[in-house]
């Protein structure tokens, strides 16, 4: 299936692609009833906007000024799937995917082999279900990427970089190790919206 899907991405980008095109990433749900279809488990899906009997798979989608369509598709498994190798065999899940990885992971691989194919695209686009993982937007960063993602309006910034400092030893117990902010470190902002 990868050389159909490879395929069918060259074809789109002969048509749509473009330099203001944005990859946009996502969750999408699917509703279920039994407990048999490959990753199905109590799971929250944005689609059906509650924690429900569903799987969940990594979508990947690219949005130019002409058009968009969808790049890639991966579906995630819970660990109450990842931890039983057998019922992941009865069901055929190939061998390279019956290893425990999350949303952010899925996702940054699915960048990485879009990437590869040589996507044009100005930033990568998230909402914060994604925007919230250090590790998401680490991985952007390394891999150079503009970015958009949502975040949920608890976080902090700081304008300047805080000074670190690991609290005073009281001599009782363990000496300490935990670092925390320095007194003398400008106060961070409260972010509202988005994070770049």
């Amino acid at each position: 299936e990868q050389a159909v899907l490879w395929a069918y991405r060259h074809q789109m980008q002969r048509w749509l692609v473009d330099r203001a095109g944005v990859i946009v990433i996502d969750d999408t749900g699917f509703a279920k009833k039994g407990r048999h279809s490959v990753g199905v488990a109590r799971q929250y899906s944005g689609t059906l906007g509650k924690t429900d009997n569903c799987q969940v798979a990594v979508s990947l989608h690219y949005c130019a000024p002409d058009g968009d369509y969808p790049l890639a598709l991966r579906l995630y498994l819970p660990e109450s799937w990842t931890s039983q190798p057998e019922r992941m065999q009865a069901v055929r899940v190939p061998l390279a995917y019956q290893t425990a990885r999350t949303k952010e992971q899925i996702a940054l691989e699915l960048l990485d082999q879009v990437r590869a194919e040589g996507l044009r695209h100005q930033a990568v686009i998230a909402d914060a279900g994604y925007g919230l993982s250090v590790e998401f937007r680490r991985g952007l960063e390394e891999r150079g990427e503009v970015y958009v993602v949502g975040v949920t309006g608890q976080e902090a910034v700081f304008v300047e970089p805080p000074t670190w400092r690991v609290a005073e030893d009281t001599r009782r117990g363990r000496p300490p190790t935990r670092h925390y902010v320095a007194d003398d470190t400008p106060p961070p902002q409260t972010v509202k919206h988005f994070a770049t």
